[in-house]
């Protein structure tokens, strides 16, 4: 994990309230009383990243759907070849692993519906550090630089997640009676010609969505 810090004192040692895990499906067992994210460290097929990187602005997919939890692998595929790409080995894998995201947030929320957004991203979009008003958000860089999480209130140290290690974040409204101590915001990309790939998914309820913006995949009956 990449760590930038002001601190002139290269001894300096950050205690991060960060679990490092190497399955995805450990992720919300990660989050506890003294982790506030849970991050899976692990490979990405080199083939996948260079698929990703060949692909211009316009082949990258933009989508926000709510759907069940076993739809994922399929709605992604969906954008991708919406967005102009044949299938593939590359695209087949980048769908199985959103699937299992989907599956590891679904089980232990007890729900199976939740919100998935894919976003391309060449500007600073959230670029202030802040909690989300959910119970908990997993974010998945699959190009360009990660999310980066700081402590609340300073900005002095940053930890910048890889690009393609799932990170699971908890929210404003994580039962906890001690408030979240990690604050996250997207890295600032704005005319670097930097462009990001970004998934996020997360639990949703009825009273969770939003007219007129939450989109269901096919007409999901249960919504």
């Amino acid at each position: 994990l990449a760590t930038h810090s002001a601190s002139k004192d290269p001894s300096e040692r950050i205690k991060w309230p960060v679990a490092t895990l190497m399955d995805i499906a450990d992720l919300p067992a990660g989050l506890s009383r003294t982790s506030d994210a849970a991050i899976c460290i692990r490979p990405v097929p080199t083939t996948v990243t260079e698929w990703l990187e060949m692909l211009d602005l316009r082949d990258l997919p933009e989508g926000r759907f709510i759907l069940q939890a076993g739809k994922v692998a399929e709605c992604v595929e969906d954008l991708f070849v919406q967005a102009g790409n044949a299938p593939s080995s590359e695209l087949s894998w980048l769908c199985e692993d959103l699937s299992r995201q989907a599956e590891c947030l679904s089980a232990p929320a007890g729900e199976t519906i939740l919100r998935l957004r894919v976003e391309r991203i060449t500007n600073n979009a959230c670029s202030k550090f802040h909690v989300d008003n959910v119970v908990s958000r997993l974010i998945c860089t699959y190009r360009g630089p990660g999310t980066q999480v700081a402590f609340a209130g300073s900005e002095a140290n940053v930890l910048t997640v890889p690009m393609g290690m799932p990170i699971l974040l908890k929210g404003k409204r994580w039962s906890s009676a001690s408030p979240v101590q990690l604050h996250h915001r997207s890295p600032p990309i704005e005319g670097t010609g930097i462009i990001r790939l970004m998934t996020v998914l997360e639990a949703v309820t009825e009273q969770d969505l939003i007219p007129n913006y939450d989109r269901a995949y096919h007409n999901l009956n249960s919504l």
